[in-house]
């Protein structure tokens, strides 16, 4: 991916300008000096109470520990699990949001002693308006987290009137970049009236400064927030993925879907199969006069080697036996000028399995509702996961169907296993070798895809 801009968080002091300019003023001028906090801000009626979000809310351990085992409950098996909320039974929804809500309900808690506070001791205010401005919790969306605040205010107090919730949420793939700037207000007390229209005027004044300011000169040392990326964290062998957001529109520049990156460390296409040699009982006498008797094998010794050797195979290493023909293998010999060893029979093999992983690579077949597919094939499901391959998961079966069969028959072979869509669809080439199938259709699953 290519470098991406910082840009600074939004300070108090912007909101101090914020206020200012939709003719507020601060609500106690000896702040610095009170034994006993009060709120921030005075606008018109309204005392404001500010609260900014530095924290990352899945950076704590005991957090982290608890999303895992809600999540567990519902994928047990799954390398990687991502923290959506929708894939939660209605039932644990609410153990969901009481886990990721802990900034929240500190923020509330605070905020209704210090609103109280200021409306006893300012004559002529009547509204309590609590004002949260997120910065640096990203595992909450705009909408998430003003939902919570909503919620724990109206569960936790009587104080508190309204809420305002904003930030600005910066997405890049180092070319495009959005900036979104929302500023929402949610009445908790109807009967109190509070002058949002003013603070959202000034709101949106600001943020045209700020990207103004932004594009004519970056911001130095304060630059400490880049966008917002994947959220994710390991416990007990899992991780834990939450993607970023998509960007609202597809790249002007990457036609093909934005850059990931792909910290699995695999740079070059893993091994897919442990490859042996299969030779024809008609050709054996002639590799065995070139070969000296093949290290002194008869035929049906071979066969039995080789029914031994495929029980050291695995899912991500299948064993293929690769039909090897003597004159073929004379022919490969003389072209790579290599001596007849029996070493080079499995070299040849070898070659054989590669070249045609490439050819069934190169005829798979992108699976759409409306395609005709073959009666039976390789199907490849992948699960692409955020902004980093190495969360990917895939799935490998074998699909057949009659013409009676409203939907195919699947035999699984490889269950969600973590691996991305390139290794994941050779694994799938050369499970086809194995099984003699023609072609292998594959899907990629983008629910929670970086595109």
């Amino acid at each position: 991916m290519l470098p991406t801009l910082t840009i600074r968080p939004i300070s108090e002091f912007d909101i101090d300008e914020i206020i200012q300019t939709a003719g507020g003023i601060r609500a106690h001028e000896d702040a610095h000096r009170r034994a006993r906090k009060g709120a921030d801000y005075r606008l018109k009626e309204a005392v404001i109470e500010l609260k900014i979000l530095e924290e990352d809310g899945l950076s704590k351990p005991e957090r982290q520990a608890k999303l895992a085992a809600l999540f567990h409950t519902v994928a047990p098996d799954r390398p990687v699990i991502v923290l959506d909320k929708n894939k939660l039974p209605e039932s644990l929804h609410r153990d969901y949001n009481r886990i990721l809500e802990g900034p929240i309900k500190t923020a509330v808690s605070k905020a209704r002693v210090q609103l109280a506070q200021s409306r006893e001791e300012l004559d002529g205010t009547n509204a309590s308006i609590l004002m949260i401005i997120n910065n640096g919790y990203t595992a909450l969306r705009h909408e998430e987290l003003m939902a919570m605040a909503a919620n724990r205010i109206r569960n936790d107090t009587a104080e508190i009137d309204g809420l305002v919730v904003g930030g600005c949420y910066y997405y890049s793939d180092g070319f495009d970049s959005f900036y979104i700037w929302p500023l929402e207000y949610v009445p908790i007390n109807v009967s109190k009236p509070f002058d949002f229209e003013a603070l959202r005027a000034a709101w949106y004044s600001f943020s045209e400064r700020f990207m103004t300011q932004l594009m004519q000169s970056p911001a130095g040392r304060a630059a400490t927030r880049g966008p917002v990326i994947d959220q994710q964290f390991d416990v007990g062998g899992t991780t834990f993925v939450m993607p970023t957001p998509r960007m609202g529109e597809q790249s002007s520049l990457y036609y093909r879907g934005r850059p990931r990156q792909n910290s699995s460390g695999i740079e070059t296409c893993p091994e897919v199969a442990r490859v042996q040699a299969e030779i024809d009982q008609n050709d054996w006498l002639k590799f065995q006069n070139v070969l000296n008797n093949l290290a002194g094998q008869t035929y049906q010794q071979w066969r039995l080697s080789l029914a031994d050797k495929s029980k050291v195979g695995s899912n991500l290493q299948p064993v293929i036996t690769m039909p090897v023909r003597f004159e073929d293998w004379r022919v490969w010999l003389e072209r790579k000028k290599v001596a007849a060893s029996t070493q080079s029979i499995h070299v040849f093999a070898t070659d054989l399995f590669e070249q045609a992983v490439r050819d069934t690579m190169e005829r798979s077949i992108e699976w759409h509702e409306k395609r005709i597919l073959p009666a039976r094939y390789v199907l490849l499901i992948t699960e692409e996961i955020g902004q980093d391959k190495a969360n990917d998961v895939s799935r490998i079966g074998i699909a057949w169907s009659s013409v009676n069969d409203e939907q195919p028959q699947i035999f699984p072979l490889l269950e969600d296993a973590r691996i991305f869509f390139e290794h994941a669809l050779a694994l799938a080439s050369a499970y086809a070798i194995r099984e003699r199938i023609d072609y292998v259709v594959w899907h990629k699953n983008l629910e929670y895809g970086w595109y």
